[in-house]
C-alpha cells in the first residue's frame, strides 16, 4: 500500500483464519471459499463500507475522470478486471488503496501530485500487485502467528459499530499494524512496473512520483509530520524511499516522460486543481504545500490557479513578509487568464490594509462580475459602499 489515511480498507479487509503466511496469488474471480471463515466475514463488513462511501459524498462526480482512471486500472488489471469496482475520493493526502474484495480507493492527493497518467498506473498498479498478491491476508496471518492481533481486532469490530464512515477515525490508529513489509513493498513495486509496462504506458513515471513525493516530503515544513510519514505511511524510512527510486531507475530504459504528457494529465485534473490544492494548503504543512505548487508552476500551466493557491500559503502561515509574498502571488494570478474570482477578494482585503480604498473597491467589484452568486455577496457589497464613502 502507499499510504494508509483510511485504514479501516486495510485493517479491516486483512483479516483471515489461515496460519500459513504463503496465499499464493489470487485467481480472478477469487472469493472466500468458507462463508464462516474470519475473511469471509471481513469481506462482507467491507461490502458494507462501500455501500456507505458511495453515499458519503465524497466520492468525486465526474463522469470522464471515473472512466480514465477505471479503464488505467481495468487496463492494468486483465483478467482481474471484473473484480475491480475503482472510487475517486476527496481525500489531500498522497494515497491509493486496494482491499481484498476489490474496492479500490484513489485519492484525490495522488491525481493532484502525479505529471501523467503513467505515474498514476505505477501506483495503482503498485497497489494491484499487493491485491493479487495477498499481501494483506499475509500479513494478518504473520501477525497472528506473532499472538499480536487479538486486541487489534476486538478493537476494530467494537470500533466499526458506529456505521463504517464513523469509525474511520478511530481504526486508523491502528495502521502501523498492518503496515506491509518492504520485501512486499518492493515486490508490488515490480508488480506495478510489469503492468504499467505490459499496459504500453511510460515506465518512467515510477521513479519520478517517487522522487517528487520525496521532494514534498523533504520541504515539509512539519517535522512531526514528516517523523510520523517516515514510520507509518509511504515512507518507512528515509533509505526505504531512496530504495525504491534506485531500484525502478535501474530498471527503466525508456526515456524520461513528454510534455504533451504531462499537458494531457493536466487537463484532465484541471476542473478540480483549485479545490483539490486549496485541500492541500488548509492542511497547513505550508512547506510541502508550497514545494508542490511551485513544482506545478514549473509546467507553465494554469498560473492563475496556481498562484492563487501559493498566495492562500502565504496569508495562512503569517510569516514575516508573507503578506507582501501574497500579494505578490495575487497580482500575477489576477492578470493571468484563469484568475479564481477569490483572487480578486484576497487582493482587495490587502489592499484594503493598506489604505488603497480605490483599488479594494475595483477589486471587489470585479470579484462580484466574476462570481454573481457568491455567497458573501451582501457582505461585499456592503464593504464596497464603506470604501467608496471613504474616498469621497
Amino acid at each position: 500500500m502507499i499510504a494508509k489515511p483510511l485504514a479501516l480498507m486495510v485493517a479491516l479487509a486483512t483479516l483471515a483464519a489461515c496460519a500459513s503466511t504463503d496465499h499464493g496469488t489470487r485467481t480472478a474471480g477469487q472469493k472466500p471459499s468458507n462463508l464462516q471463515s474470519t475473511e469471509a466475514s471481513m469481506w462482507y463488513q467491507m461490502e458494507d463500507f462501500e455501500k456507505s462511501l458511495r453515499h458519503s459524498g465524497r466520492v468525486i462526480d465526474d463522469p470522464a475522470l471515473q472512466a480514465r482512471i477505471s479503464d488505467l486500472a481495468c487496463t492494468l488489471s486483465g483478467a482481474h478486471c471484473a473484480d475491480l469496482r475503482v472510487y475517486i475520493i476527496r481525500e489531500p493526502s498522497f494515497n491509493a488503496s486496494m482491499a481484498p474484495n476489490g474496492m479500490m480507493l484513489v485519492h484525490s492527493g495522488l491525481l493532484l501530485r502525479a505529471e501523467t497518467i503513467d505515474e498514476v498506473a505505477f501506483v495503482l498498479g503498485h497497489e494491484f500487485g499487493h491485491f493479487l498478491e495477498n499481501h494483506s491476508l499475509e500479513q494478518y496471518a504473520a501477525m497472528r502467528n506473532a499472538n499480536i492481533t487479538g486486541a487489534v481486532v476486538g478493537s476494530l469490530l467494537a470500533g466499526a459499530g458506529g456505521g463504517a464512515f464513523s469509525s474511520i477515525g478511530y481504526v486508523a490508529g491502528f495502521s502501523s499494524a498492518f503496515a506491509f513489509s518492504r520485501e512486499q513493498e518492493l515486490e508490488a513495486d515490480r508488480l506495478g512496473l510489469e503492468f504499467t509496462q505490459a499496459a504500453g504506458l511510460d515506465p518512467a513515471g515510477a521513479a519520478a512520483i517517487w522522487k517528487n513525493l520525496y521532494s514534498e516530503m523533504e520541504a515539509t515544513s512539519n517535522r512531526r509530520k514528516a517523523k510520523d510519514l517516515n514510520r507509518n505511511g509511504m515512507f518507512d524510512t528515509h533509505p526505504m524511499i531512496q530504495e525504491r527510486v534506485r531500484f525502478l531507475d535501474s530498471t527503466i530504459v525508456s526515456p524520461p516522460q513528454s510534455n504533451d504528457q504531462r499537458r494531457q494529465y493536466r487537463e484532465l485534473i484541471r476542473p478540480h486543481l483549485k479545490d483539490w490544492l486549496l485541500d492541500t494548503v488548509a492542511g497547513e504543512d505550508y512547506g510541502a504545500s508550497l514545494a508542490l505548487s511551485e513544482r506545478m508552476l514549473r509546467q507553465g500551466e494554469d498560473i492563475g490557479i496556481l498562484q492563487y493557491a501559493r498566495a492562500r500559503i502565504f496569508l495562512m502561515r503569517g510569516e514575516t513578509d508573507d503578506k507582501a509574498q501574497a500579494e505578490s502571488a495575487l497580482l500575477i494570478s489576477i492578470g493571468a487568464a484563469d484568475a479564481p474570482a477569490e483572487a480578486y477578494r484576497e487582493l482587495a482585503a490587502i489592499q484594503r490594509d493598506k489604505s488603497d480604498m480605490a483599488n479594494a473597491a475595483l477589486n471587489l467589484r470585479v470579484y462580484l462580475e466574476k462570481a454573481p452568486d457568491a455567497a458573501d455577496r451582501a457582505l461585499v457589497e456592503a464593504q464596497i459602499i464603506d470604501l467608496e464613502d471613504t474616498i469621497q
